[in-house]
């Protein structure tokens, strides 16, 4: 029996809402019974991105892209989430919440389920969201605020119950965390409200018209960028990248036309079998030649700054999806896995990632002084592009930097700025790193401290190495008051055996999709990790 919380939806809502519950046997996630103790720990911000950008629409089968939502943890920062409770059936966790709507806090508040499913990877605990539904306004859309809000509320109990050990039953009131709330100092007389310090100025900028013409700004901006800065504005402005470089634009438009596997879909696919599929890309040439993998890692060194990076990335096995590729079965392939590959391009804006965005360049400039202090001949860093290895072409690869030394060749670099580490010592941050339910760094019983060889970070600093033909990769830990540096040595054994795992999956899984979208177009076939 559905609630009556769905009464008022159209018909084509109502069909969808049922085909939403059906894993549940048709029950409404409204009429069950939730307790606050029985929530899922596999929801995480990488979770939260996917599922708000790259779900499908029911009505369109169209990404939503819904990059507003990706707001909605200040909501949760600010105390809008005031209940988070769940139960479990079978493996779908029932999540359903209650949030204050931002513009009108004295409503009662909007209240939202969400489905997450949970299964068992190689002893790990992984899960996808499946759906969800709100009885807000946009609700019916599965990916409003209030969803999304919930959704960083269990995020956050993700991380405080994995970083410090403990059950959900022993944190309690954790969605409620933030000290703000909503309600508090609401309202307030506008003499009694601090709005900062007051900053004399004399510019009267208001009534100032440019009156420049595009000419001019086309040589401000080429005048800025040969002092050596970076000039995002150009990108922006001009049909050409760079402001006005006819040849780099003729190398772009080069490498987006004919490097890119995005221009490989073939509608009139869609419908045949994968059989079939594999067959025609078996008369694909995939390959790049040596001119052209360095031409592409010359043109991306902003990497995520510049869209080329997503579209010649779009539908390869990069380093940072490595270690899920070649775990994954081919025969029943992870959705989330084939979406983060064949997805949209994503910007990613959620507080972690800003963080590490923020302090990358810390990480880096603490390698450079280490690496220097130990009198390498010759030696010189520069950032990287896209690496793409003629022997390799189904792979990518975008280290942080590249090492040059004439002792040791090449060295490639990945630096990592773990979240809230701010305020912990060199012992605290290293206990907690080891302590997690999936700790990247191990220690071994002489103190050394390695990279840990099941996690994905190994897999995709090994690819970096092997891919960029280095010597061996740099792993850098970055916080406030510590830095580790990880030396990780070529792996050849590892790579022959993943790699030839990773080509299958490629040729099996990857270009059906990239084809004709075999997968996420149909849904068949996939597993819902």
């Amino acid at each position: 029996m559905l609630s009556a919380k769905v009464s008022t939806l159209c018909e084509e809502d109502l069909s969808r809402y049922r085909d939403k519950i059906a894993v549940l046997g048709g029950e409404d996630p409204y009429n069950l019974q939730c307790d606050a103790n029985e929530l899922p720990l596999t929801v995480d911000y990488d979770m939260i991105l996917c599922y708000l950008l790259n779900t499908l629409s029911f009505q369109s089968n169209e990404p939503l892209r819904n990059r507003k939502s990706l707001d909605s943890y200040k909501n949760f920062e600010r105390g809008f989430v005031k209940e988070v409770k769940g139960c479990k059936c079978d493996q779908i966790f029932v999540v359903r919440g209650k949030v204050l709507h931002s513009m009108r806090v004295n409503d009662p508040a909007a209240e939202c389920w969400i489905l997450i499913q949970n299964e068992s990877v190689d002893g790990h605990d992984v899960g996808e969201i499946r759906s969800a539904h709100c009885d807000c306004t946009a609700g019916a859309g599965e990916t409003c605020s209030h969803v999304a809000a919930v959704l960083y509320a269990l995020s956050y109990a993700r991380e405080t119950c994995l970083g410090k050990q403990i059950s959900v039953t022993q944190l309690p009131a954790y969605w409620c965390q933030p000290s703000g709330s909503a309600h508090k100092n609401l309202y307030k007389p506008v003499d009694e409200i601090d709005f900062g310090r007051s900053v004399q100025t004399t510019c009267e900028l208001r009534d100032y018209e440019l009156g420049k013409t595009e000419d001019e700004l086309k040589e401000l901006i080429n005048n800025i960028a040969a002092l050596g800065q970076d000039v995002a504005a150009s990108k922006a402005f001009f049909d050409t990248s760079d402001g006005c470089d006819p040849e780099d634009y003729a190398k772009r438009r080069y490498a987006e036309q004919y490097l890119s596997f995005s221009n490989l879909f073939e509608e009139h696919l869609v419908s045949a079998s994968v059989e079939e599929i594999i067959d025609r890309a078996k008369e694909i040439v995939w390959t790049l030649t040596e001119e052209d993998c360095e031409l592409v890692e010359e043109l991306t060194r902003d990497q995520s700054s510049d869209p080329l990076w997503f579209k010649l990335r779009y539908g390869r096995i990069t380093a940072s999806t490595f270690g899920r590729s070649v775990k994954t079965k081919i025969s029943n392939p992870s959705t989330s896995l084939l979406k983060t590959i064949c997805g949209s391009n994503l910007t990613q804006e959620l507080p972690a990632t800003l963080h590490g965005k923020r302090n990358e360049h810390k990480a880096i400039t603490a390698a450079i002084k280490m690496f220097q202090s130990q009198n390498h001949s010759n030696f010189s860093s520069r950032k990287s592009g896209l690496i793409i290895n003629p022997l390799y072409p189904y792979f990518a690869a975008s280290p942080d930097f590249i090492f040059e030394c004439t002792c040791c060749n090449k060295v490639v670099v990945e630096a990592k700025c773990p979240f809230k580490f701010e305020n912990l010592s060199r012992e605290e941050g290293i206990n907690s790193l080891l302590n997690r339910q999936h700790p990247y760094i191990l220690m071994e019983s002489d103190g050394n401290i390695v990279l840990n060889h099941n996690h994905e970070y190994y897999y995709q600093i090994q690819m970096q190495i092997f891919l960029a033909d280095a010597s061996y990769g740099i792993f850098v830990v970055w916080a406030s008051n510590f830095t580790l540096f990880i030396k990780v040595t070529k792996n050849a054994p590892f790579w022959e055996e993943n790699s030839e795992k990773a080509t299958l999956f490629f040729e099996n899984v990857l270009a059906p999709e990239i084809i004709a979208k075999h997968y996420t177009s149909t849904d068949k076939n996939t597993n819902k990790d």
